[in-house]
């Protein structure tokens, strides 16, 4: 159990900077930069090796990594899609914004209307 946890974290943290990085879409531009996603891909494999060969870890199988690998891929694209939703709620250029700002404008008070 410790090195499947050990493989989750050493994914899903690097994987987590290719979501926070920008308000699009991971996938879209501007891409990361070269180094990182190469620090990303180095510390990656290293963690697969540490887990699949054992080294300072208990084994565990391939399927297993392949699972954890599928559990962490599948949670960026739920990391991004929460994220695109936050900045658009945060947007002040939104309609519900505007109509807040709008009231604003004017009185706030009952005996003002």
């Amino acid at each position: 159990m410790q090195s499947v946890i050990f493989l989750k974290l050493a994914l899903a943290g690097h994987m987590t900077l290719f979501v926070t990085r920008s308000r699009r879409p991971f996938w879209k531009r501007p891409f990361a930069a070269p180094i990182l996603v190469g620090a990303m891909l180095g510390t990656q494999t290293a963690a697969v090796r540490i887990v699949a060969f054992g080294w300072f870890v208990t084994p565990i199988p391939w399927l297993y990594i392949g699972g954890v690998w599928t559990y962490c891929i599948a949670w960026i694209f739920i990391e991004d899609a929460a994220k695109l939703i936050v900045h658009r709620r945060l947007e002040h250029d939104s309609r519900r914004h505007a109509r807040f700002l709008k009231m604003l404008g004017g009185s706030m008070h009952a005996q003002g209307r």
